[in-house]
């Protein structure tokens, strides 16, 4: 089935309750730009473990940060401290430590990056098409396709495509695992379970998928897991050894246990969570060396803390450094369009023009959009 426009992916996604990543307003009919809110201004991020990006509601999308391997996609492997534009017309991206892929509104998945040598590989290169979302892992790469099919696409070159299941909405890749919502809102999960982040209560590696529960609306993966029941309640699963699932403790949980309500937007970092709640707050906790957290201090919070007030948007990852603790930043977008971030900083990826890091939400100014 072809995707035909943005608004069929749009409306796809609407219908099935799930919110899409974004949404290029000023391609839409003014009644379709009503249900759009009218957003002008950044209207998605993703953030990399090394790597920034954000879509405009123009559609063009921007990325900065670490470019060794040519995922910043400008066709240099030459790191960028402030955003650069990347490409045209995007509805989806999503990044991992080397390679970088986006969906457009006519429903192409580019690929880019992964290569210090191959300069084919440092530009945006068409690899699929009737796609409506990508998500990337550590270890997997996942596709949903806009008839519902979730693929598995190789991280390494050649790519290699894989089919997994049908009738899929959305799809989180974790760390080494993967959770997909279908459209009858059941949550199922997969891959390595070694600290119960696929939530069925053991810790039991799955190569096919098992339901994990009912009544699901998104869903966030990491080296834990998070998901957003209709009611608006958080529950997480997983590994905690920061207080990544914010309850408290550091007792890893084998089965989903709820954590919040009144939520409705959740990113899962490798060592730290952030949640949006409905009057536009925005929480956090888990692990912060650098500031990741955005609460002014380093250290655990085992308990979610409001960071910002009036976001609509928000994205965290992680990795382990070649030093052996976690680094991380986090990319936030208010309702009034503003970019904002902090966390670690070492290879620009705050895209404020240096590299240090940031305790607390700075503003990525829009002057940085000019040629």
């Amino acid at each position: 089935m072809k995707t035909g426009s943005l608004l069929g992916i749009f409306t796809l996604v609407l219908a099935l309750a799930i919110p899409i990543p974004t949404v290029l307003c000023e391609s839409l009919t003014i009644a379709e730009s009503e249900a759009c809110e009218n957003v002008r201004g950044w209207v998605s991020v993703s953030a990399g473990p090394v790597t920034s990006f954000a879509i405009h509601s123009d559609g063009s999308l921007w990325g900065w940060g670490e470019n060794r391997h040519g995922q910043l996609g400008d066709g240099t492997v030459t790191n960028r401290y402030t955003p650069i534009r990347i490409m045209d017309n995007v509805i989806s991206v999503s990044a991992n430590s080397g390679i970088t892929m986006a969906v457009t509104y006519d429903g192409s998945l580019w690929s880019w990056g992964g290569s210090q040598t191959d300069a084919r590989r440092h530009v945006p290169t068409k690899i699929m098409e009737d796609m409506i979302y990508v998500s990337l892992g550590l270890a997997n790469t996942i596709v949903v396709g806009a008839n519902g099919d979730l693929w598995r696409i190789s991280a390494s070159y050649p790519l290699n495509y894989e089919k997994l299941m049908g009738d899929v909405v959305y799809a989180s890749a974790g760390d080494h695992h993967v959770v997909a919502i279908k459209t009858d809102g059941s949550l199922w999960a997969w891959g390595s379970n070694r600290d119960g982040q696929l939530g069925d209560g053991t810790t039991e590696n799955r190569q096919e998928p098992i339901k994990i529960m009912d009544d699901v609306v998104t869903a966030s993966a990491s080296a834990h897991s998070m998901a957003i029941r209709s009611d608006g309640s958080l529950w997480a699963w997983g590994a905690n050894w920061n207080g990544q699932l914010g309850d408290g403790t550091t007792e890893d949980r084998y089965i989903p246990i709820i954590i919040m309500d009144d939520v409705v937007a959740i990113s899962a970092g490798m060592h730290l969570s952030m949640a949006i709640r409905d009057d536009g707050s925005l929480w956090a906790w888990g692990g912060s060396w650098h500031g990741e957290l955005g609460d002014g201090a380093t250290g655990n919070r085992f308990d979610p803390i409001k960071i910002l007030e009036d976001v609509a948007c928000v994205s965290t990852n992680g990795y382990t450094s070649i030093f052996g603790f976690p680094v991380a930043h986090t990319l936030a977008i208010k309702t009034d369009g503003t970019l904002w971030a902090w966390g670690n900083n070492t290879f620009g990826q705050l895209g404020d023009g240096t590299t240090e890091n940031r305790l607390y939400p700075i503003m990525i100014h829009d002057r940085a959009l000019l040629p």
